[in-house]
C-alpha cells in the first residue's frame, strides 16, 4: 500500500465509526464500479478530453477551492 492510501485510512481512523462506516461503503462501490466495464457515452467524452487539456495545461482545483466546496456540501440537506 502507498503513503496516500496509508494517510488516507489514517484520516478516516479519526472519524466516527458511522463516518467511517460511510467511507467505507463509498470505497467499497467505487472499488466495484472500477472492476467494471463503463461505456461513456460521446458527449461526455468530450467532457473527459477537455478535463485531460486542462490538466495537462496544469489548470487544476486548488487544494484549498477543493476544501470549500466540500464544506458548502457538508451544509447542503439531502432530499429524498
Amino acid at each position: 500500500m502507498d503513503d496516500i492510501l496509508d494517510h488516507t485510512f489514517a484520516a478516516v481512523r479519526e472519524l466516527k465509526i458511522e463516518q467511517q462506516q460511510a467511507v467505507a461503503r463509498a470505497v467499497l462501490e467505487m472499488i466495484n464500479d472500477m472492476r467494471e466495464p463503463v461505456d461513456i457515452p460521446a458527449a461526455h467524452l468530450q467532457d473527459i478530453e477537455e478535463a485531460e487539456a486542462e490538466i495537462a495545461r496544469g489548470e487544476v482545483v486548488t487544494y484549498e477551492a477543493m476544501k470549500s466546496i466540500f464544506a458548502e456540501l457538508r451544509d447542503v440537506k439531502p432530499t429524498k
